[in-house]
């Protein structure tokens, strides 16, 4: 059996192939490519192969950033979920108090322009009422009547939408505590993570940015930000802080409690 295995190995068939310059290039080129000598890229072709290009030095150099870039996910989402479970009562406290202060200057604002619209809105159905009972009465030809009416109508329509658009952004407001609870959901799921999947990362993260390379007293530096799901960006503090956090956490529950 392995007699005739070697003999049908044995190349003792020989072939002349007349090529020109450029073509006889091209096959050294096309072969370099593969990583073949000239001679097994055509025996490749024979058998109905087609060899494949190798990849470039580019290729692997970014196969590699892509690995270092998993390898950093993974340890990032293993001490976020580390985070939550120890110290899960600190971090909704602390997503729910960053988001009020950040926007509580915003929706307040946004409810005092709510309350000025209504506010015209009801002056317009004043003024309306007005113009048409001038119009009944001779006061106010039609031709006005129908002018100052069309704007009116078109205020009071503009300021509807306006409103509908506030109270909107104002309700969203309201939801970020249900994000938060989302998320915790999320990792009630999971007691460790061990490997980067499809399904953990859609699960977690929402997205993630790297930055351009920085270079910071003499060495280059490339930001990484995970923005994890349904509440962004977390600081995660390191564990004496967390600590802190729990204690002052707990002392302020005994306050409002009492």
């Amino acid at each position: 059996m392995s007699r005739e295995k070697s003999e049908k190995d044995v190349r003792n068939v020989p072939i002349t192939v007349r090529l020109n310059e450029e073509e006889h290039e091209k096959l050294k080129q096309c072969a370099a490519a593969c990583g073949l000598s000239a001679a097994e890229f055509m025996r490749q072709l024979c058998k109905g192969n087609a060899p494949q290009p190798k990849p470039k030095t580019e290729f692997w150099e970014l196969l590699n950033k892509l690995y270092a870039l998993k390898q950093l996910v993974l340890k990032q989402l293993q001490q976020f979920l580390s985070y939550l479970q120890q110290f899960e009562r600190v971090f909704i406290r602390q997503q729910i108090d960053a988001t009020l202060a950040e926007r509580r200057y915003e929706l307040s604002a946004k409810q005092k322009q709510i309350g000025k619209d209504e506010k015209r809105i009801k002056e317009l159905d004043r003024l309306f009422r007005k113009i048409y009972e001038d119009n009944v009465n001779g006061k106010l030809n039609d031709e006005r009547f129908y002018k100052l009416s069309d704007g009116y109508e078109a205020e009071q329509e503009q300021l509807k939408q306006e409103i509908e658009a506030l109270t909107a952004e104002v309700s969203e407001a309201d939801t970020e505590a249900t994000n938060v609870a989302k998320l915790i959901a999320v990792t009630k799921k999971y007691t460790r993570i061990d490997e980067l999947t499809p399904e953990i990362l859609n699960a977690f993260v929402d997205k993630i940015v790297v930055q351009e390379r920085e270079k910071k007293d003499g060495k280059r530096t490339q930001q990484i930000d995970i923005y994890y799901s349904y509440v962004g960006i977390v600081d995660i503090p390191a564990d004496e802080e967390m600590r802190e956090m729990e204690q002052e956490y707990m002392q302020r529950t005994k306050r409002q409690t009492a």
